[in-house]
């Protein structure tokens, strides 16, 4: 695979304007030509992105009472603490109390978002305990440095990372952590806002993978997909009208694979910064897949290339244990 020119080309953009890519060597393609049709999701969620959030949004809503605390005193105490924060919600009448500043700018270094809610919502996040007009969501793990992921990814023999834009169901994200950690990924990057953030529902539909796979959330995704290229990824995107299938495109080096949210696919200027978009081959009546499945698709035909470049990098299979 050629390595990451430093400025993107001239001419119209595509999956293979740049004219690199081809299966393992192979011709390489010319890319769409004329006007590309408006994307439609492959898989069944969209998150623009955004700079630091006061009003949030739904996607980080807790399944599990254990990531939550409330009260005025607790959830000061843990933003003090050095446990990670998801989200803050504050009844909206102390919107102008000290109280709201202080948790705002504890708020601001955890990268959590705080939105004012009405008090039903307190109520319905607590079971009607008495919360004090403050509730938060603790990260069941704490999110990796960024920077610090993609260092160690391009370190590695095979850099591969995921990055997930706007997926707002936790045992999606837990799928997709989990098989991003079996495809041999380095870690997962997600935006921080109209996204679930890492609560026990997906610590438990990660099957454990949270602990071994750095999850890095960041406030600008499409200025971490320009770092990522800068750092000398390849970025490939899903989309529905890709203009290209997987196996097409060569995946044999540094890969950031986007894969879209449930029900939106990817936001347009993610899109936009994709090197290839490609789509999967859907032979029956379904219009996509879900997102974890998608994802998993895509994860596993890069491993299949990589295998069939490198065949040593399989593992013995795991003796059965009686």
């Amino acid at each position: 695979m050629p390595d990451r020119p430093t400025h993107r080309p001239k001419g119209p953009r595509g999956p293979n304007a740049h004219g690199k890519l081809g299966p393992h060597g192979a011709k390489a393609f010319q890319g769409p030509k004329g006007p590309q049709k408006e994307r439609s999701p492959q898989m069944e969620n969209s998150a623009p992105q955004a700079g630091p959030a006061e009003e949030g949004d739904s996607a980080d809503e807790p399944s599990e009472g254990r990531d939550l605390i409330w009260g005025r005193h607790a959830v000061l105490a843990m933003l003090e603490d050095d446990r990670p924060v998801n989200k803050v919600w504050i009844l909206r009448s102390l919107e102008r109390d000290s109280l709201c500043a202080q948790i705002r700018k504890l708020a601001k270094p955890k990268g959590a978002i705080v939105q004012l809610v009405e008090r039903g919502k307190l109520d319905q996040l607590t079971n009607g305990q008495v919360h004090q007009g403050v509730v938060a969501s603790v990260a069941s793990a704490t999110y990796a440095d960024f920077d610090e992921l993609v260092a160690m990814a391009m370190a590695a023999p095979k850099p591969l990372v995921v990055v997930l834009d706007g997926i707002e169901d936790p045992h999606n994200l837990g799928a997709l952590i989990r098989t991003a950690n079996g495809a041999g990924a380095q870690g997962v990057i997600i935006p921080q806002r109209r996204a679930v953030g890492l609560t026990g529902t997906v610590e438990k539909s990660s099957a454990g993978a949270v602990a071994w796979t750095p999850v890095a959330r960041v406030t600008n995704l499409v200025r971490a997909i320009e770092d990522l290229k800068k750092a000398g990824f390849w970025v490939v995107g899903a989309e529905a009208e890709g203009p290209h299938l997987p196996y097409e495109v060569d995946m044999t080096g540094p890969i950031a694979l986007v894969v879209g949210s449930e029900g939106a696919g990817m936001g347009r200027l993610v899109s936009e910064k994709c090197d290839f978009i490609v789509r999967l081959p859907l032979l029956g009546q379904v219009p996509s897949l879900n997102a974890s499945v998608a994802g998993g698709v895509l994860l596993y035909e890069i491993v299949r290339q990589r295998v069939t470049q490198d065949p040593t990098m399989v593992p013995p299979p795991v003796p059965k244990q009686d």
